[in-house]
């Protein structure tokens, strides 16, 4: 679009509002192809990832000690708000409109909170998305090298919340036993 004589009359603005669109347009043809690069197994290990989260959010609570989250923020969380931006991430295609929802969920955390991490932690075992650990991969590789400031900021701390190794291994033993 930058070289093309089309699209030289066109303002900055009008400019990014076209490869927008153009992204979305793309983005919906393939993808299911690009969400799950290695076919079945993705599926497959997705479905595992869905499933553990799902055995998690019956046993994490907001005071769960290995969370830390001050006492203060049990009851006046914006959990069901922060669940709600994030629930919709599978609804959408292109991966900048599924970091605007990690974005929007972490926003509405942070207006309201000093403790980021181990609240995020929480609304996504208790949101549990579909297709999270792909769209993890394929905002990653579609989009990773476009992210800067906030968005950039707030993806890490996602990403870092659902970083398998620092959580997993803290919860499993509590709902094998259940």
């Amino acid at each position: 679009m930058d070289n093309n004589p089309i699209w030289q009359s066109t303002s900055a603005n009008q400019l990014d509002l076209a490869r927008v669109v153009v992204e979305r347009t793309v983005m919906a043809r393939v993808y299911h192809n690009a969400l799950y690069l290695n076919e079945d197994g993705d599926v497959y290990r997705d479905q595992l990832f869905h499933g553990h989260i799902n055995k998690l959010a019956k046993v994490v609570t907001p005071n769960h000690r290995d969370l830390r989250i001050s006492k203060v923020y049990h009851y006046e969380c914006p959990w069901s708000w922060a669940q709600a931006e994030l629930v919709v991430i599978s609804a959408y295609k292109t991966p900048r409109d599924k970091l605007q929802c990690v974005f929007r969920c972490a926003t509405t955390i942070m207006n309201l909170l000093t403790l980021l991490t181990p609240v995020l932690v929480y609304v996504i075992i208790k949101t549990n998305p579909p297709s999270l650990y792909p769209t993890v991969q394929y905002v990653g590789s579609f989009y990773g090298n476009r992210l800067e400031g906030e968005e950039q900021y707030w993806w890490t701390q996602f990403c870092a919340a659902i970083e398998l190794r620092q959580w997993i291994n803290s919860f499993s033993r509590e709902y094998h036993d259940k």
